[in-house]
């Protein structure tokens, strides 16, 4: 025994050190200063990570400014505040559970991304995705739990998740801000490429490639995206696009003189008279109002128009593969329509939403019963995503670099699957591999899911296209066809040859697409 004592001493000296080793805290220098984040597992994670200055005071309504450098060793283990917006909770708006919701804090100084990075880089150089998260442009964040980037950080992906301006932080617009600087209105698009900008600056320092680098979002952040695509202060910014669940049509901008009536409208409301008096009200005295229901007529917190962001008549970039596509059940958690269960209140839908081609897509999504009234509902708003899909893919011409459609139409399980079925943002957790954040009853078939999907996304950020080994051949859009991703996956047209007849002379005449 005493021969054995100092082995045993030893070994667990070495064992002690070996775990302290392994627990270090990782650091990262930048040019602004030091990060210390965490590991968690086989992945590195730094956390509110400032990506400009704090817009506050005279920064309000202002381009972002570059982060003031620090001294010492910056902590990065916790997620910053998320913007300013509407406060929600689990179960204000159902499908969407506690993953899906940004938790307090709330705040202007929020403009702050986080990093995800595999914890041994032996190959240098890995592929970046950039994700921009969704929420119509009024709420959402980047510490999202759903979008926590570890598990594909884990595949050999550095994952970026931003925070942006949003509602009348990020998108207001007045004519004294259209004077005063091009970007009225834009503002929350403009924190999104200096955002990218810091990743383009920096994400090699976290073992990332800067000409390798995925912007993917979500609704709003998909809307971001196509935007992006369009903006010529984004370009060598990215080398691919990922958008989900966005409808082409939905990509419009509103007119600046809208955003100014609604900017005004804004003043009037807290009495201020001019811009440093609006500049002056209190945070939370202006997101009270954001929904108020004086406002809700004329004001819309969305991109504007102001001709410099995207200047007139400029088209989206066709030199970038783009992965898009939606979900089944897009409408589910918001549209009216989706709980329409009579023949007459189907026709009457029609006539409103594609006047006066009606009777054409009565054919074609026949209901003679009632008893088929939610079955032709549920295929018509299906199809509209994806005939939006089609007409961008035709848009962008025959020399386009290529692109991939997909609808994903598996439901998330747990006691509104029937009624909600494959919602908006569904899609989300089977994504990032993050099925286990929240308190739903998945199966080993969602992680099968999951897995595949995650598969081809990640393929996409290596290569800039989702075909890989072992898995179901994806063919571009050029084909017409799309991957049908969850239940039955299998590559189909999704739509006739008479259905996108119908949906293509319906945009022609003016038309409008939506999700919802």
């Amino acid at each position: 025994m005493i021969k054995r004592m100092p082995m045993i001493v030893l070994t667990s000296l070495l064992a002690a050190l070996s775990f302290k080793a392994a627990a270090a805290a990782p650091e990262v220098e930048l040019s602004g200063g030091s990060l210390q984040g965490s590991t968690v597992g086989t992945v590195q994670v730094f956390k509110g990570i400032p990506y400009a200055k704090p817009p506050v005071g005279d920064l309000r309504w202002r381009a972002p400014q570059p982060a003031a450098p620090w001294d010492g060793l910056r902590d990065a283990t916790q997620f910053a505040a998320s913007c300013e917006q509407p406060r929600r909770k689990s179960g204000d708006v159902i499908p969407w559970t506690a993953e899906y919701l940004q938790d307090p804090p709330f705040s202007e100084d929020c403009l702050y991304l986080n990093v995800w990075t595999p914890s041994t880089r032996s190959a240098a150089h890995l592929p970046v995705v950039v994700w921009i998260h969704g929420g119509g442009f009024v709420e959402g964040s980047g510490a999202v739990p759903v979008y926590d980037g570890a598990h594909l950080a884990g595949r050999g992906v550095v994952v970026v998740t931003i925070n942006y301006r949003l509602g009348l932080f990020g998108f207001l617009a007045t004519p004294e801000l259209d004077a005063e600087h091009d970007g009225s209105g834009e503002f929350g698009m403009m924190d999104q490429v200096a955002a990218l900008q810091w990743v383009k600056d920096n994400i090699d320092r976290f073992g990332g490639d800067p000409s390798k680098v995925t912007i993917e979002g979500q609704s709003a952040g998909a809307i971001s995206v196509h935007h992006l695509l369009a903006a010529p202060s984004a370009k060598g910014l990215f080398a691919r696009a990922i958008a989900e669940s966005n409808a082409w049509s939905h990509t419009a901008l509103v007119p600046l003189a809208d955003a100014d009536a609604g900017g005004n409208a804004l003043a009037n409301l807290v009495g201020a008279s001019d811009l440093a008096a609006l500049r002056a009200v209190p945070a939370d005295r202006l997101i009270a109002l954001q929904t108020d229901p004086r406002l809700a007529q004329t004001a819309h917190f969305w991109p504007a128009d102001n001709g410099s962001f995207i200047p007139a008549g400029t088209p989206e970039r066709t030199d970038v593969p783009v992965l898009l596509g939606s979900n089944h059940d897009e409408a589910s958690a918001f549209s009216p329509d989706w709980q329409i269960h009579t023949k007459a209140a189907f026709e009457q839908m029609l006539e409103q939403r594609f006047h006066p081609y009606a009777d054409r897509f009565a054919a074609l999504y026949p209901a003679s019963t009632d008893a088929e009234v939610s079955a032709a509902v549920r295929h018509l708003l299906a199809d509209s995503a994806s005939a939006g899909v089609i007409a961008w893919s035709q848009a962008r011409g025959a020399q386009a670099a290529p692109a991939w459609g997909y609808r994903f139409t598996h439901p998330e399980p747990g006691p509104l699957a029937t009624r909600f079925a494959t919602f908006h943002s569904a899609e989300v957790p089977y994504v990032f591999g993050t099925l286990d954040v929240g308190d739903r009853p998945f199966t080993a078939r969602d992680h099968a899911i999951s897995h595949v999907v995650q598969s081809y996304w990640v393929n996409f950020i290596r290569t800039g296209n989702p075909n890989g080994a072992g898995l179901m051949k994806w063919p571009s859009l050029d084909s017409q066809h799309f991957m049908q991703l969850g239940d039955g996956q299998a590559v189909t047209p999704l739509l006739t040859d008479a259905q996108r007849e119908a949906f293509r002379q319906w945009l022609d005449a003016g038309g409008q697409i939506s999700l919802f």
